[in-house]
């Protein structure tokens, strides 16, 4: 698709709202898989392979890392919650990703 600056916005744009959408859902829903490479396909064609939108992206992994201290007496509740958060966390990151991309395009 040839994008023009105002189809580029409006994606973005887009992109943005469906995040509301994802956060109850993990990395490894359907709906988060599509929106996933929609936006990745987007920021490739829009800016290109090597932009910085692109590869911080990509670099998000969309689950938690490090370290985590187990909470209460279900183990594999404590590590879910854990990792939603850090899901929640790169959904979040995603959006100013998308946002600064939106400042370049208007500029």
């Amino acid at each position: 698709m040839a994008w023009t600056t105002r189809s580029a916005i409006k994606e973005l744009k887009k992109l943005i709202e469906e995040v509301d959408s994802l956060t109850d859902q993990s990395k490894f829903s359907p709906d988060f898989v599509r929106w996933y490479l929609r936006a990745g396909i987007f920021l490739d064609e829009v800016f290109g392979g090597g932009s910085s939108y692109l590869l911080l992206f990509t670099d998000l992994g969309f689950q938690a890392s490090g370290m985590h201290v187990l909470e209460g007496w279900d183990a594999q509740a404590s590590v879910n919650r854990h990792q939603h958060q850090g899901f929640l966390e790169d959904l979040n990151r995603s959006v100013g990703i998308f946002k600064a991309a939106m400042d370049s395009a208007n500029s």
